[in-house]
C-alpha cells in the first residue's frame, strides 16, 4: 500500500504510518543513500530523507499529520556528465550527510558528485518568514580527502566534520 509503518514491538501496535510513497524507478546503489539514514527536523519533527534519486533535494514529511511539508533543493539540478568510452552518463549529485542544530534553526549538508569533484559543505539558516531554509555559507573541499561524518553540537552553533584524511575540523558560526 506504499506506506512505511513504525510499530512498537512491546505492544505490537502502530505508532505512525507514512503513506503515498513512490517506488524509485531508476537503479541505484547503497552509495546513493544518506549514510546517516533519515533524520528528524528538531523544529518541526518532520522526517527528512533524500528526495528521489539524483534530485539533489531533501524531502520533509510530517509523519504525525501524514503530509508533505517541503522539498529543499540542496544541489542545483544541473547534473554533470561523464564520458566512459563511447557512452555519455548522467552523474546524479547526492546529499551524503545532514545535521541539524539542536533548535532546528540551522543545518549543515555535505554533497558529493562524481570524483574528482571535491565535497561541498553547506550551512543553512531557517527563515520563519519564508518557512524554509536558506543557504548561508558554502565551503568547497572542506577536507583534503572525503568527508566521512558530520555532527552538530547539542547546544552551541558548532559542527564537527571528520575525513578519510584522519582529521576532524570544528566549525563555529559567527554572528
Amino acid at each position: 500500500d506504499n506506506s512505511v509503518r513504525c510499530v512498537t514491538l512491546v505492544a505490537m501496535r502502530e505508532l505512525w504510518c507514512a503513506r503515498n510513497l513512490a517506488v524509485a524507478t531508476a537503479s541505484f546503489s547503497a552509495a546513493d543513500f544518506v549514510p546517516s539514514g533519515q533524520l528528524v527536523d528538531p523544529r518541526t519533527r518532520s522526517l527528512v530523507i533524500n528526495g528521489y534519486l539524483g534530485s539533489g533535494c531533501l524531502h520533509f514529511f510530517d509523519v504525525a499529520r501524514d503530509r508533505h511539508v517541503m522539498d529543499l533543493e540542496v544541489i542545483p539540478r544541473n547534473p554533470g556528465t561523464v564520458i566512459t568510452g563511447a557512452e555519455l552518463a548522467v552523474v546524479p549529485p547526492r546529499v551524503r550527510f545532514l545535521s541539524f542544530s539542536a533548535a532546528g534553526d540551522s543545518m549543515a549538508t555535505v554533497e558529493v558528485s562524481q570524483p574528482p569533484s571535491p565535497a561541498v559543505l553547506k550551512f543553512w539558516s531557517y527563515l520563519p518568514s519564508r518557512q524554509t531554509y536558506e543557504l548561508n555559507s558554502r565551503l568547497d573541499a572542506p577536507h583534503k580527502a572525503d568527508v566521512t561524518a558530520i555532527a552538530s553540537h547539542p547546544s552551541r552553533y558548532m559542527l564537527v566534520t571528520g575525513s578519510r584524511d584522519r582529521t576532524f575540523k570544528i566549525w563555529s558560526r559567527v554572528r
